[in-house]
Order: structure tokens, then sequence, then C-alpha cells
């Protein structure tokens, strides 16, 4: 785990030093190791600007990944630092994907932060109800304060 600590913290500083990030090979991590690695780069986060986008650009395995888990902590890093280019792929994940497990930390993160992510909570939620558990949406409505 020590590598995937190394590189959230070069990801989280001020001025990238890519010639340490570009050293450090994933192409080989497993599932955990990435998960882990989002982890601690949403802990981080926001970080500053336009590192989210740079490390978007550098690792499209996880930024494009379809394994739930990855696609969670990505869409969970895209509203803590309010990245709004990307917040098609937070709705996106939210209408393919309606477990509770996926869908709740996503609707908090959203409902606690900007006037666009209460939006998009919002505007997702009502296109998205019909096709959730009954349980699922009573969470979802608790946490957008209807009802």
């Amino acid at each position: 785990m020590r590598p995937a600590d190394e590189l959230a913290e070069l990801w989280a500083a001020d001025s990238l030093n890519m010639e340490a990030i570009e050293a450090m090979d994933i192409t080989g991590w497993r599932t955990y190791q990435l998960v882990y690695f989002l982890d601690q780069v949403l802990q981080k986060s926001p970080l500053p600007e336009g590192n989210v986008k740079r490390l978007s650009k550098m690792y499209p395995k996880i930024s494009k990944a379809q394994n739930a888990e990855l696609r969670l902590r990505w869409c969970q890093i895209i509203l803590k630092n309010n990245l709004e280019a990307e917040y098609s792929k937070v709705k996106d994940f939210l209408h393919s994907q309606g477990k509770q497990k996926y869908t709740l930390p996503l609707y908090r993160a959203m409902w606690g932060g900007s006037e666009a992510t209460r939006a998009l909570a919002m505007e997702t939620f009502s296109a998205t109800a019909p096709q959730l558990h009954v349980n699922v949406q009573n969470y979802v409505k608790k946490i957008l304060g209807l009802g």
C-alpha cells in the first residue's frame, strides 16, 4: 500500500512532481490497490486546482473504469473537487447503478456540496427514482430532505 500512499501524496501537492508521478507504474496494480489509492486521494481532496484533471488524463484506467468500486470513488473525487465538467460521469453512474452501497454516498456528497451538485442530485434522483428499490428511494429522499 505504500506506493499508493506515496502516489496520493504526490497528487495532493501544490506543485506536481510529474517526474516522480510518471516513475510510478500503476499498470500492474490490482483493483484493491487502485481503490486504496483513490480513497487516499479522496481524503486529501479538494486537491490543488488542475490536479484532478491531470490525474484523470494520466490514468484513463481509473477515470474511465467500468468497475463500480473505482467509479464510486472517482465520482466522489469529482464531487469533492467541484469538477463540473465531469458531473456527467456522476449522473451516468447513478443512472446505471441502483445499489444503496453506491448511490447513498454519492447523494450525500452531492447534497453536502455546492448549489450545482445539489441541483445535480435533484435532477438525477427525479430521473432515476423509478428504477431504484423503494428502500433506496426512501433513503435518498431523506438525504435530499424530501420526506
